[in-house]
């Protein structure tokens, strides 16, 4: 019997934005301003995942989803795929939108759901859902649309 299997590797570029502890949404917003994972100000919309130890301290973060004007497709299973290979214990999401308006949309607030589900199955916390705009951010967590996970805060 003959098995295929595709090796998995993160390669982290050892920039200053690993290690760094993410303990609120304007942290997370920051984070992705400085390490160029999102832009307000971007034309498109762009999906983000920001992988995290058990101390909340970042390990990396990847662009899972890049779209349009209005929309960015994601598929859950890439949100997760990174976070294994890094071994992150919890995870920050994140888009921005490029008409300047934070707040979330149906599509984002169905698609959070269904991330989070899917992080509680594979024992990842899905700690905050960040929108970064050009009229400032919009956290999941902070409004009240994401339930605290164990271990901290986003």
């Amino acid at each position: 019997m003959t098995a295929w299997v595709r090796e998995a590797t993160v390669t982290y570029r050892g920039d200053a934005t690993r290690g760094l502890r993410i303990a609120s949404s304007s942290d997370t917003a920051g984070f992705l301003a400085r390490s160029g994972a999102l832009s307000a100000q971007a034309a498109c919309e762009s999906f983000a995942v920001v992988y995290l130890d058990g101390r909340n301290r970042t390990l990396g973060w990847e662009v899972v989803g890049r779209g349009g004007v209005s929309s960015c497709p994601v598929e859950v299973g890439s949100v997760f795929r990174g976070a294994l290979v890094a071994g992150a214990v919890g995870i920050v999401i994140a888009h921005n939108h490029p008409s300047g308006d934070p707040t979330p949309s149906a599509e984002d607030i169905a698609l959070t759901e269904r991330i989070v589900r899917a992080g509680d199955l594979l024992s990842v916390r899905v700690l905050d859902h960040v929108i970064v705009a050009s009229e400032g951010h919009f956290s999941f967590l902070d409004a009240g649309l994401l339930r605290p996970r164990s271990g901290g805060a986003s």
